[in-house]
């Protein structure tokens, strides 16, 4: 390994993510409160600068998670991500950035929302013309806003876009950090590591301006280790992946099989739709078990009034719940 490139362990490397999407998201609180203010000497520069370091984070998130996906994919103990720490990688990267959020449906939506039409290619382009004033690598741009140039008696405010383009790349920018941060918090409580404090949004009043911020958390004892919590569920667990055929397991994902003494279990799956929208979301299917250990040949049992197909979960805590309910069930007759 070359010293300009990034090796982690996959636990290590999805903590490291978690931890990244916490530091972009603290940049958000900044580029909020800045925006609350209105026409003070530096408001356009200091957002476009708070954006730009986002820019320079959120572009690192979604190379190690890209990796991540292929690691767990590929069940490679480590996530590997060549030329990392390089300065040459800085020249393409804010192009880069540029055309990934450019083609998330994050940003679809949210240009449909602010101007009332479905974007087209073109509107893509102006947008991203507007957000390319300047030349420049990132590093540069960034270093342009934040830094007075006395030779040429400049702040850098010429190059700075259109503030529509800003507010739409921010929301971009912080959605996905956002869905990121979600999914691999979920991930790495399923994986039972440990997780000391979480995040937590709340509303802030900014100079008579409602504002969403991000507050730091400890996470309850009982969160951080499912044995501690009610039940531990982690003994019921079964391994019955290797006969699976369904394609679960196949990218960034997390599959674990339960049974219960009452007979019944179940199936729960985590489901990734997209780099750049993860979701924190499971999925889960009530299963009844019809032979003895070790053969545990099952069937989705959907008369049990819990279901009559799938249960979806936002996260871990409503697993639980429902694995606590499958547990109370009555065994099966007969």
């Amino acid at each position: 390994m070359r010293e300009v490139d990034l090796e982690l362990p996959v636990d290590e490397a999805h903590l490291t993510a978690l931890d990244l999407s916490t530091h972009i998201l603290e940049y958000a609180n900044a580029f909020r409160i800045l925006s609350a203010g209105k026409d003070y000497v530096g408001r356009r520069r200091l957002r476009y600068a708070t954006l730009l370091l986002m820019f320079d984070e959120v572009g690192k998130l979604m190379e190690i998670m890209k990796d991540c996906e292929r690691a767990v994919t590929m069940k490679d103990p480590f996530v590997k991500v060549p030329g990392f720490y390089s300065k040459v990688k800085d020249e393409g990267a804010f192009e880069n950035i540029l055309k990934e959020l450019g083609k998330s449906e994050t940003l679809f939506l949210l240009f449909k929302r602010v101007m009332g039409k479905a974007p087209s290619n073109l509107d893509f382009e102006t947008f991203k013309a507007e957000m390319s004033k300047g030349a420049g690598q990132l590093d540069a741009k960034i270093d342009k806003m934040l830094r007075f140039d006395v030779r040429n008696r400049s702040d850098g405010s010429a190059d700075i876009p259109d503030d529509k383009a800003v507010d739409m790349y921010f929301e971009a920018t912080v959605m996905n950090a956002e869905g990121a941060r979600e999914f691999i918090h979920e991930w790495a409580r399923a994986k039972e590591l440990d997780l000391t404090r979480g995040l937590r949004p709340f509303k802030a009043d900014v100079l008579g301006t409602s504002v969403k911020l991000w507050r730091s958390e400890e996470i309850p004892l009982s969160q951080k280790n499912f044995k501690d919590g009610k039940a531990d569920f982690a003994r019921y667990e079964i391994d019955l992946n290797a006969k699976c055929v369904c394609g679960c397991m196949e990218g960034n994902r997390i599959h674990k099989i339960y049974r219960f003494p009452n007979d019944y279990g179940a199936s729960v799956v985590n489901n990734p739709k997209g780099l750049l929208m993860f979701t924190g979301n499971f999925r889960m299917f009530v299963l009844r078990f019809n032979s003895p250990p070790p053969e545990n040949a099952w069937e989705v049992a959907e008369d049990t009034g819990l279901t009559d197909g799938t249960i979806e979960c936002k996260d871990w805590e409503e697993v639980e719940t429902t694995l606590g309910r499958i547990m109370s069930l009555p065994k099966p007759s007969g």
